[in-house]
């Protein structure tokens, strides 16, 4: 039968934790249901997995729960993941007739503007952890058991930027303080300086914009900046 998993399934996933639990129980695996404090999935108490539908994605990203989600995963777990499961276009098209009003009925600029926040938020999030994108709820289960048995394998290195604890679970003072050189009072600093209240208004700044603030030199601004965007040469 081969590895024998210890799976939690957080009870809040409603009618799919029956149905993950009936999977993996059948594919010889320990499923349980409980009220998880981070994430949606969490195997041999290791590999954390936070699941999301489309429409769950993309709203996540409009109040930002996404990152602070995927923050909060990192802080707790060794591995982790967002699993995003569906079509961006499908789902975009589909919801085109609840929105149209909204947009004037210009469904290009809809359209491009939605996909465009689709992306960003996958580049955000590799900032934190990785995304993994499945085309179906089965094509999900498999990932997750898979991903989590080559984590459990020592076959999958340890992936994340988030380098030490933070006091915060906010998503801005997580990714901060994981840069070199920055301390919780210079996170502090750069945050009231700017006046940054969202992981957009971070990831806008410039390497200047890092200068501005007292305690931070050239190099410790090119070190930070360069952190944050890692994710997007993924």
């Amino acid at each position: 039968m081969g590895v024998c998993m210890n799976i939690l399934i957080d009870s809040r996933e409603k009618g799919r934790r029956e149905r993950a639990s009936t999977y993996y129980t059948n594919k010889g695996h320990k499923a349980d249901v409980e009220t998880l404090d981070v994430g949606d999935y969490l195997f041999d108490d290791q590999v954390v997995f936070e699941y999301k539908v489309m429409s769950d994605f993309m709203g996540s990203i409009l109040d930002e729960s996404l990152f602070n989600e995927a923050a909060n995963q990192s802080l707790r777990y060794p591995y982790h993941y967002v699993v995003v499961v569906g079509d961006v276009r499908q789902y975009l098209k589909e919801s085109w007739f609840y929105v149209n009003t909204k947009w004037k009925n210009n469904f290009p600029k809809y359209f491009a503007n939605n996909l465009g926040k689709y992306y960003g938020a996958l580049r955000r999030l590799r900032t934190f952890t990785c995304p993994i994108l499945c085309d179906s709820e089965e094509n999900a289960f498999q990932e997750m058991l898979l991903q989590s048995i080559k984590c459990c394998d020592g076959k999958s290195k340890f992936y994340s930027n988030v380098t030490r604890m933070v006091p915060s679970q906010d998503a801005v003072d997580v990714l901060l303080c994981s840069a070199k050189n920055i301390s919780s009072k210079k996170a502090n600093a750069i945050r009231e300086h700017h006046t940054i209240n969202t992981i957009y208004d971070l990831m806008d700044l410039t390497v200047n914009d890092f200068k501005e603030v007292e305690g931070i030199g050239e190099v410790t601004s090119n070190n930070v900046y360069k952190f944050l965007h890692k994710g997007e040469e993924v």
